[in-house]
């Protein structure tokens, strides 16, 4: 249950794959250009170009087809051995698909200022945290950790001409829980015999479980240049610049189980008790949050032809893996002794570096079309893009098999923004939509061992990874 309910899950899905269907159908740009409540988390600075209240909503939907994983050795049988009679284990790679929702709101404070919040919610499940066996394959970059909700809230204003600055904030919350437990056992022979009549009875008493949701925070920050605003004919070049600070603390929790088991009337055994307790420290991650720094640069002039670049530095090196670790442990028992210290069954070793990834985006708006009083117009803006995220995963030892790879993805979208005709609103309304389409690098984790090991191919002797992603999704926003 412990294990269960502690976990890492650093990429939501706007980690992922981005916020906002415009940008993420501009190949995930946004830190130089954005302007809605989708800047409270790409970069705050951008909420003081904010000129009239905005909100928007809409969904998202990914789906993956990873190479399939071979069957892999493992103890099936649960008899405490690993051989030829555990059946394989058969595993699936792919992972469940991430359905949410994506909502922004924002508003103007004077001419110079704004505020803006942002989040995603997935639709099967609110939070899903969940730790991994490290010998078993897995693309850990993904699974539980597309199945949890992001809100970041922030502020901007101008202030010099030009000069954009912004602070805010990404609430990450922290997961914490202990449990205390008896396992009772008494065996009773009724008629006295050793073999026959045995009567069993089991008690499982749960003394404790404590649950804590605690609330943690990134800090962000955010820059933008507004060079058209020194230069009429540099008029929708921006620069950008987005700190996201990292956070997850190590989460220490304690695990403490008591077996007793007694025995009566069992042939000529004197009737006995024993009794064992064990306490046990765990520590991993929640929610780890690595430090990032992006640049921007952009050049949208209104009803022209634009593109966007952002190259982001994600520091991974103090990456942790969903893994529980353990810290300490004691097992007490009137009949053992245990002086040598007691290992971790989970014990591996794993290098991460720190990655540059690389978002182009280009946009091209149609000619403006006149619908008349209450329509007004309809503005039609066409939008393509890609990027490259490497992975940080350098290498690993034979205890793991930590499965991911470098990406490469295309990005593609549009919107369509008109006036509300009703005049319930008095402003635009906007639908934008996007699909995107990433390619995780094909290749090959040697794993071979001439003994069954568990975690190891059983009928070849590596495991292959790869395979694609599809995202497509929508958004509906208006001005009030």
């Amino acid at each position: 249950m412990l294990w269960l309910l502690l976990a890492t899950a650093f990429a939501t899905v706007p980690e992922k794959y981005g916020t906002g269907s415009a940008s993420m159908a501009l190949g995930g740009t946004g830190v130089s250009w954005v302007d809605d409540g989708h800047a409270a988390y790409l970069n705050p600075a951008g909420l003081s170009r904010i000129r009239r209240p905005m909100v928007g909503v809409g969904m998202s939907w990914a789906h993956d087809s990873f190479e399939e994983f071979p069957s892999v050795w493992w103890d099936t049988n649960r008899d405490g051995s690993l051989d030829r009679r555990d059946s394989p284990l058969e595993l699936s790679s792919n992972v469940e698909d991430a359905v949410g929702i994506h909502f922004h709101a924002s508003r103007h404070i004077g001419g110079k200022f704004g505020l803006g919040i942002v989040g995603y919610i997935p639709t099967r499940r609110v939070l899903q945290l969940r730790t991994s066996e490290p010998d078993l394959p897995e693309y850990y970059m993904y699974n539980s950790r597309q199945q949890r909700y992001m809100l970041a809230a922030g502020v901007g204003g101008e202030i010099l001409n030009g000069v954009h600055i912004g602070a805010g904030v990404d609430f990450v919350p922290r997961v914490i829980i202990d449990a205390a437990f008896n396992l009772s056992a008494t065996v009773v022979a009724d008629d006295g015999d050793d073999l026959n009549g045995v009567v069993t009875d089991v008690v499982v008493d749960v003394h404790e479980i404590e649950l804590e949701i605690v609330a943690g925070f990134a800090p962000t920050l955010g820059l933008n240049l507004d060079l058209g605003a020194w230069s009429e004919p540099l008029e929708g070049a921006t620069i950008g610049l987005a700190f996201h600070g990292a956070s997850g603390l190590p989460v220490d929790s304690r695990l403490d189980a008591q077996i007793d088991v007694s025995v009566e009337d069992v042939g000529d055994l004197e009737p006995y008790a024993l009794a064992a307790a064990a306490q046990a420290g765990i520590r991993l991650y929640d929610h780890y949050v690595p430090m990032t720094l992006a640049l921007g640069l952009s050049y949208m002039p209104p009803r022209r032809f634009g593109a966007a670049v952002d190259i982001t530095w994600t520091n991974w090196r103090p990456y942790a893996v969903s893994v529980a670790q353990l810290t300490d442990a004691i097992v007490t028992s009137p009949l053992i002794v245990i002086d040598d210290e007691i290992s971790d069954g989970n014990a591996f070793t794993a290098t991460f570096t720190s990655t540059v990834a690389t978002r182009v985006g280009i946009q091209l708006p149609l000619p403006e079309i006149t619908l008349g009083e209450h329509w007004r117009y309809a503005r039609i803006d066409l939008r393509a893009g890609g990027g490259w995220v490497p992975t940080p995963l350098v290498s690993q030892g034979e205890s793991s098999a930590l499965i991911d790879s470098n990406r490469l993805f295309f990005t593609g979208g549009a919107s369509l923004e008109t006036w509300d005709p009703t005049g319930l609103l008095d402003g635009v309304i906007r639908l934008d939509i996007m699909a995107q389409f990433h390619l995780l690098e094909r290749g090959l984790l040697v794993r071979s061992s001439d003994e069954p090991r568990s975690g190891y191919p059983v009928v070849r002797r590596d495991v292959p990874f790869g395979g694609n992603i599809f995202v497509i999704g929508g958004q509906w926003s208006f001005q009030y």
